[in-house]
């Protein structure tokens, strides 16, 4: 249920914003960031309902992707955050292209490639946006969710509701002449995306407080 909450309220910004998995390995071990990348993993798998299991990633092969998703080298993503993870997988949801009913590390790659490219134009638009920073919502906790979640259900407007429709009234009054993020980019380009995966142990512990 936690993951689902995340998954509702995980946002471009949100993911931009939160701390890159580089830090959040210092903060609670790199053993409980790659049990949570793990379980991650395995429930976008789950819900590709795939009918072949002989066309699923094993759970070796789900251990060494973990272990890539938050590694720091060439064609990994520990520069990213674990919310970017979670939003590369809404995005494949979001808009899929055909797995042929399968999922591989190859696979992978392509989703979390096809996130980054909307990223980074996402980052371009971000960038010409006077005073955003000012904007920038609380970060996302436990507690924030909860809070926002039982809002939501007694049908009362959440914070995030009222933060959207004040950036929407203000993006009506902006130009369109986006700057481009050229570092973002060159992240982008640098990726070395054939890079195979390592393998870690793992346990698990809460990572959603920033």
């Amino acid at each position: 249920m936690i993951l689902a909450e995340l998954k509702r309220e995980t946002s471009l910004e949100k993911a931009h914003e939160s701390p890159k998995m580089v830090v959040v390995k210092q903060r609670i071990g790199e053993e409980n960031l790659h049990k949570l990348l793990c379980f991650i993993l395995k429930d976008f798998q789950d819900s590709l309902k795939i009918t072949n299991p002989a066309n699923e990633m094993s759970a070796s092969e789900i251990f060494e992707a973990a272990d890539r998703l938050m590694g720091t080298r060439e064609g990994e993503y520990g520069y990213e955050s674990v919310f970017d993870i979670i939003m590369a997988f809404k995005h494949f949801k979001a808009n899929p292209f055909e797995l042929f009913n399968a999922f591989s590390d190859i696979k992978l790659t392509k989703i979390i490639t096809n996130y980054l490219e909307l990223k980074a134009d996402f980052l371009e638009k971000l960038n010409r946006q006077p005073g955003r920073d000012a904007q920038k919502k609380e970060p996302l906790t436990l507690d924030l969710i909860r809070s926002e979640y039982a809002l939501s259900q007694a049908g009362q407007p959440t914070q995030g509701d009222a933060i959207n429709q004040q950036r929407r009234q203000e993006d009506l009054k902006r130009p369109a002449n986006w700057r481009q993020d050229e570092a973002y980019r060159k992240v982008l380009a640098s990726r070395d995306w054939s890079k195979g995966y390592q393998a870690e142990d793992t346990s698990y512990e809460d990572v959603t407080d920033n």
